[in-house]
């Protein structure tokens, strides 16, 4: 994990100050599905929740977020930070007994984000990429065996089509 700093200093005019994480690895090993999408002949994605042949699913991300701060935070800028990463780690898996479920990966980035917002009023603007890491159940039928749903392969978010999910929520500017 590596956090990151950006400042922007303009005579005249008030610098503004951003702040972030980059290679925070994340995974939700219960808790979790994808269904309700629109399906058709050339769907292949199975959906995966309740109620489905697979109840859960492994959700995995590497988080890259980065946030823009309207004012000094209180406490300072590192108490700020410690705030806003216990804010996204608290949403993405819920509390440690029972979790939250998540619909997908794009519904917690959204609730990740708002939270922020919510809770930090001095960000002006947060913004997040979250690629999926597909977990698959590996084919150990090929090998004589079987899996029952315990054994996975893992895709790479650089390597794979896996989807790169990027959210950004801001404060509505007042109006006039």
């Amino acid at each position: 994990v590596r956090r990151r700093c950006r400042v922007v200093a303009e005579r005249g005019v008030a610098a503004r100050v951003w702040g972030g994480v980059c290679g925070v690895k994340l995974m939700k090993t219960t808790q979790s599905g994808f269904k309700g999408f629109v399906e058709d002949e050339y769907t292949n994605l199975k959906p995966v929740g309740e109620g489905t042949a697979s109840p859960d699913r492994i959700m995995c991300t590497q988080m890259e977020a980065e946030w823009e701060y309207s004012s000094r935070p209180d406490g300072g800028y590192r108490a700020a930070h410690t705030r806003i990463m216990a804010t996204l780690l608290e949403l993405f898996a819920g509390p440690a007994r029972g979790g939250v479920f998540s619909k997908s990966l794009q519904e917690t980035a959204y609730m990740m984000l708002t939270s922020v917002l919510e809770r930090e009023p001095s960000v002006r603007e947060v913004w997040m990429a979250t690629p999926n890491v597909h977990f698959y159940t590996y084919p150990l039928e090929q090998f004589g065996l079987a899996n029952p749903n315990v054994v996975f392969q893992s895709t790479d978010p650089q390597s794979t089509a896996s989807g790169r999910i990027e959210t950004r929520l801001s404060r509505a500017a007042p109006r006039l």
